[in-house]
């Protein structure tokens, strides 16, 4: 197997990818950025469960409990969107707030989540997207810092990775 397609490799840009658009879509087009984030909420866990639910279907040693604490902790996520938008229907908070809030929640499981899996690629991504909603202060100022940010870190993660596969030797 090649290892500079490993699957973590392949999920942090992804998610830098997708953290990064969301980083534009949360600047310009406010109104709609809830959705999206929830969205990527969704698809956090689902990318945190999967390969759990595997290892478990294999009957790897301790991967029954890891796939359920990781049901747990992203369980209790969805709850805590699901408590941002009630107060949002309540019309506690509005449009634009939900949807930073929705953000930091899941900058905040995104990074928990790689100290659970010690993945310093998934703290980083969710300290990525904490910083994304400092920037929503400024977007003008601060998004391409962010772009810049996000592109030096997927090459610097692109290079461990290269560095990491095992090199061939051709014969003549």
């Amino acid at each position: 197997m090649n290892k500079s397609f490993a699957p973590e490799h392949a999920v942090f840009i992804a998610q830098m990818l997708l953290a990064l658009c969301g980083a534009y879509l949360t600047n310009y087009i406010e109104a709609a950025s809830h959705f999206y984030w929830l969205i990527m909420l969704l698809l956090s866990a689902l990318v945190t469960l999967i390969p759990d639910f595997a290892q478990m279907q294999a009957n790897e040693p301790q991967a029954k409990q890891r796939f359920y604490t990781h049901v747990q902790y992203w369980v209790g996520s969805l709850f805590a969107a699901m408590i941002v938008y009630a107060l949002h229907e309540d019309g506690r908070i509005d449009i634009h707030e939900t949807g930073l809030i929705i953000l930091l929640i899941l900058a905040l499981s995104t990074y928990f989540d790689g100290v659970v899996k010690a993945s310093k690629r998934t703290m980083f991504t969710g300290f990525y997207l904490g910083l994304i909603v400092l920037s929503t202060a400024f977007p003008e100022t601060y998004l391409l810092q962010l772009f810049l940010l996000a592109v030096g870190v997927v090459a610097f993660s692109h290079y461990v990775q290269m560095a990491r596969s095992p090199k061939i030797v051709q014969t003549t």
